[in-house]
């Protein structure tokens, strides 16, 4: 054999034959399909993890605010507490100070009974007192009505007692005697 034969031999082993050509474009292509499928699927799957991490970010957004939401509550419950408890402290502040000196004035009146005798300055002295604590209760809503000659009617003023039988308690009801303040 020539050295021309000898090289046709091995470039037609090299070069595959007709049919080993179709074989492996057919096998080519089916790779290139199965490419083709998996990339769909790897797409596929890529936004499901998209949808995924998208889902879990609001997940966290909503736990967050939650949090706030109650963060502030608490806080308002606390304020609303703290605001209440200053306004019982502070709430007859008022009203005990105009009543302390109503009673700063009694005092007065009863040293000056020992040191002048006088009656009627004396009943004079206590009379004005007596309309001033009237006047400070009045305006904290004290208001004197005549309850002389009828019967206790709850809704209008406070029983200073509780009845322990309602039945009981309207057959023993007595006309008041005096005027009574509500």
């Amino acid at each position: 054999m020539s050295k021309a034969d000898k090289e046709r031999k091995q470039s037609e082993s090299q070069t595959p034959s007709d049919a080993e050509t179709e074989a492996t474009s057919n096998s080519e292509s089916s790779a290139v399909d199965e490419r083709i499928d998996v990339n769909g699927c790897v797409e596929e799957v890529l936004s499901q993890e998209q949808q995924i991490a998208a889902l879990i970010e609001q997940l966290d957004k909503a736990r967050d605010e939650y949090l706030r939401l109650a963060a502030e509550f608490d806080n308002y419950k606390k304020r609303t507490m703290r605001d209440y408890v200053n306004l019982v402290k502070s709430a007859n502040e008022g009203l005990i100070v105009e009543l302390l000196e109503v009673l700063d004035n009694f005092e007065r009146a009863f040293k000056s009974r020992e040191e002048n005798p006088d009656a009627e300055a004396y009943h004079k002295g206590v009379s004005l007192l007596y309309n001033r604590l009237l006047d400070v209760l009045s305006r904290e809503g004290l208001k004197r009505f005549d309850s002389v000659g009828h019967i206790f009617d709850p809704r209008l003023c406070r029983s200073r007692t509780t009845a322990q039988n309602r039945i009981q308690s309207r057959r023993n009801c007595r006309p008041a005697t005096r005027s009574t303040t509500k």
